[in-house]
């Protein structure tokens, strides 16, 4: 009787912590996204054996955002050298736009790689942080940890990162490039850089539940194709939670948690599917 009420509690719990995705298209579906990662905070917070990945993760970012910022505005610096400001008048005035949305451009990508390049160097313990969340969310263990699996998961989702970023760089820089020229270029380049930028977050922050049941890279990319609303949902929360001062250093760990209860939530509705759209299997963990 026990081991039955024990069940029930469980599974009660785990509802209250599992999306519901009956809303996952068009705007109602990015809204579903997005709210990933409230509940990714939530769980966060309501777990504090959990804080010691989070720490980690904050320490890394925290040297990773300073390094970037410093990097923005120097280049920033450096394009506008050669191009001297209006003495006034109209041009003036849109020189000034221009550069300020140039930076604003900047200083997003940066912030988009911020995470990306922390979730490179603590990989670990990002990894470690979304398998006791999927734990905890499935009430059962993943088994008896192994280090040969566990270096293994992290190598393929770091793998996975750093082809992730071979794109999003160039596309990047495209896309500040074209914010140079005026009004049509500016609002071309901004759209396209927070949409490149919600798409990648949205890759990568889901990236540690997916690499521990062996998802390619395709199948992970192919996701984003198969959920738009809901994987750019939550991409563009997390670039949105990503410009807030001192929030910053702490939407790697939120997100890796909430990606892992989107991912599972996503699961359990049947949203993983193949090419063929059939609702696929989990691989083993």
């Amino acid at each position: 009787m026990h081991a039955v009420l024990h069940g029930i509690s469980q599974s009660v719990a785990m509802t209250q912590q599992i999306l519901d995705i009956t809303q996952r298209t068009g705007l109602a579906g990015a809204m579903t996204g997005a709210r990933a990662l409230k509940l990714g905070f939530g769980f966060l917070w309501r777990h504090p054996v959990l804080w010691k990945y989070a720490l980690m993760s904050v320490s890394v970012a925290g040297v990773i955002v300073v390094l970037l910022w410093l990097a923005a505005w120097n280049l920033h610096s450096r394009l506008y050298a050669g191009w001297p400001a209006p003495e006034e008048g109209a041009w003036l005035v849109g020189y000034r736009v221009v550069r300020w949305m140039v930076w604003l451009a900047m200083t997003a990508v940066a912030l988009a790689m911020a995470p990306i390049l922390s979730s490179l160097t603590a990989a670990p313990f990002h990894d470690r942080l979304s398998e006791k969340v999927e734990e905890r969310l499935l009430g059962q263990s993943n088994g008896v940890f192994e280090w040969s699996t566990f270096i293994r998961d992290v190598l393929t989702g770091v793998l996975h990162s750093l082809l992730n970023l071979s794109i999003y760089l160039p596309l990047a820089a495209l896309c500040v490039v074209v914010q140079i020229v005026p009004v049509i270029g500016t609002v071309a380049g901004t759209g396209g850089g927070l949409l490149l930028t919600a798409t990648m977050l949205s890759l990568e922050f889901m990236d540690f539940p997916q690499s521990r049941r062996r998802w390619s890279w395709r199948r992970k990319v192919r996701l984003v194709g198969q959920q738009p609303a809901l994987m750019l949902g939550f991409g563009a929360a997390a670039a949105l939670l990503l410009s807030i001062p001192f929030m910053t250093l702490l939407t790697a760990p939120v997100a890796v948690v909430g990606g892992t209860i989107l991912l599972v939530s996503m699961e359990r509705h049947g949203l993983c599917t193949g090419r063929t759209g059939v609702a696929q299997p989990v691989e083993s963990v």
